[in-house]
């Protein structure tokens, strides 16, 4: 009897579970709605030589709110490069595993935010990839908490005032002056200091110069105060698209601003301070050849496609 009685209450607790619990269980499982939460949004590497043949993966992988993979999910890309030069919006569809892929290659020095839109989803966070001369991981101290950034770092070496910017040609670029650095950043903040070792270990690359389009040129001596060596008023532009993909410095040069007028109607009634007094050493930085003369505010533009608003990322662009 009671071994009938034992079965029973079995019998009961398994009809319970089977009739109510897997029906609630089951909907959630097939719910085929995207959870922006649940769904894993990942780059590998997040470093990668550009060299047009070296890969880095975004990946999605879609889940409902129970972790469950969603099959056959439209997944909108979209990718920014911060130097202004690429863009891309691409979609593609999860396989039976929940899995989607973008494949991006580079050619050019680069730094990439990819983000995604999974069924009309947004995915809460973006990725930041970069490309570089060797695909190599930045110095640690260069990194953030997160394992990120390095590349476009700022830095400085323990006990001493010298600025450097960490660029995606694995190189340190010196800001000869502070005015240089000025015409870049607003203010000091956000400088990692770098040991002795780890600094000099870092290669040294090119001079970082005034912010192209922004800012205005006048030569002076390295004394202080300074004199007036060149009594002309340059401006930066850019030749075209083509020598700045080739030789990102090289592809910047001056142009002499003939008048106060022209510079007034380009710059507003404030122009003269947006002059960055730039030693005569440092001349050598800029092609030898000017460009042709600024006599009025059709003759040039400050507009640009290039994007240097976040800073020196996309400067120093080619290997």
């Amino acid at each position: 009897m009671k071994s009938e009685f034992r079965t029973l209450n079995i019998f009961v607790l398994v009809s319970l579970f089977a009739g109510f619990l897997p029906m609630s269980t089951a909907a959630a499982l097939n719910d085929a709605t995207v959870s922006a939460t649940k769904t894993d949004f990942s780059a590998s590497p997040t470093y990668a030589k550009a060299d047009g043949v070296s890969e880095i993966t975004a990946i999605v992988y879609a889940k409902n709110e129970s972790g469950v993979p969603l099959a056959d999910k439209n997944v909108e890309f979209t990718v920014n490069s911060d130097s202004g030069f690429y863009s891309l919006l691409k979609t593609e569809v999860t396989n039976d595993a929940g899995l989607a892929y973008l494949h991006l290659t580079r050619d050019n020095f680069d730094k990439f935010t990819v983000s995604a839109r999974v069924d009309g989803a947004d995915l809460n966070y973006p990725l930041t990839v970069y490309f570089t001369a060797t695909g190599a991981t930045p110095p640690v101290a260069l990194m953030d908490a997160n394992g990120g950034g390095g590349y476009g770092s700022l830095f400085k070496e323990s006990g001493k005032s010298t600025i450097y910017y960490y660029g995606m040609d694995e190189k340190k670029h010196v800001f000869p002056t502070q005015a240089i650095y000025l015409s870049w950043y607003q203010n000091w903040t956000g400088i990692n200091s770098l040991s002795h070792e780890t600094a000099t270990a870092i290669p040294l690359g090119a001079n970082v110069t005034p912010k192209p389009l922004t800012s205005l040129i006048q030569f002076v001596s390295a004394d202080t105060p300074f004199q007036i060596l060149d009594n002309k008023v340059y401006a930066i532009d850019a030749w075209d698209v083509s020598p700045f993909m080739e030789d990102p410095l090289g592809a910047w040069h001056l142009r002499w601003l003939k008048s106060a007028d022209a510079a007034a109607a380009i710059y507003g009634a404030n122009w003269e301070g947006k002059i960055v007094p730039v030693p005569e050493i440092f001349r050598d930085n800029y092609p030898s050849a000017l460009g042709a003369e600024i006599n009025s505010a059709s003759d040039y533009s400050t507009k640009t496609m290039f994007n240097f608003s976040i800073g020196l990322i996309g400067l120093f662009q080619k290997k």
